[in-house]
């Protein structure tokens, strides 16, 4: 497997990826990257989720406040 770019800038760049935050040129880049490494791709899998719980969260306490 021959991985263009180093998993630890595509892991770096995670979170401005996940909040849509780069480029287009950057969002092809990792997106190939996922393609060859499984590693990074469950990682991102794992993250997305995390924001999202706490997002929901967030949500659940402003509701609770007003």
């Amino acid at each position: 497997m021959n991985k263009k770019y180093e998993c630890g800038i595509i892991l770096d760049l995670l979170p401005l990826y996940i909040e849509g935050m780069v480029s287009p040129e950057t969002e092809d880049v990792i997106q190939q990257h996922f393609l060859e490494c499984e590693t990074c791709k469950k990682a991102y899998e794992e993250m997305s989720q995390d924001i999202d719980n706490q997002v929901e969260n967030v949500a659940g306490l402003v509701a609770r406040i007003v």
